[in-house]
């Protein structure tokens, strides 16, 4: 079941990258959870579909363009995956790259928790030095 699980996930992160949300959707287990840094102004804890959508579209809006590349998409047990991969963002017409790791727990064949890693001092730099001018 693991090979099948980054199938999925990988479909999801492809998805995305389409801005395909309903095929994004349809990877999602109804009781998803979803941890974003919580430093990052966009970040948190969501509970559901509707909260992880609301998620997605806060990170979107944060910046003028914002490309997700999922480079690795591994099986890491029974299920669980690992994706590894980079934020690729504009803001204020800079461009920054921020490597992430994302580690997903499936349920029934769809995403039911993920939990972000992220070089987030990186990013908050970018962040509040646009926010400062």
């Amino acid at each position: 079941m693991s090979e099948q699980d980054a199938v999925t996930v990988r479909g999801a992160y492809d998805a995305f990258a389409r801005q395909d949300m309903p095929s994004v959707l349809a990877t999602m287990d109804q009781d998803i959870t979803w941890f974003c840094p919580e430093e990052l102004p966009f970040g948190g804890h969501f509970d559901g579909v509707a909260e992880v959508v609301g998620y997605l579209q806060a990170m979107v809006s944060a910046f003028d363009s914002i490309e997700i590349v999922a480079d690795r998409v591994l099986s890491a047990g029974a299920d669980r995956v690992v994706v590894e991969g980079r934020s690729r963002v504009v803001l204020n017409g800079e461009s920054l790259e921020v490597g992430f790791v994302d580690m997903v727990t499936m349920r029934a064949g769809k995403i039911g928790h993920a939990r972000e890693y992220q070089d987030t001092g990186k990013l908050l730099r970018r962040l509040e030095r646009t926010a400062v001018h």
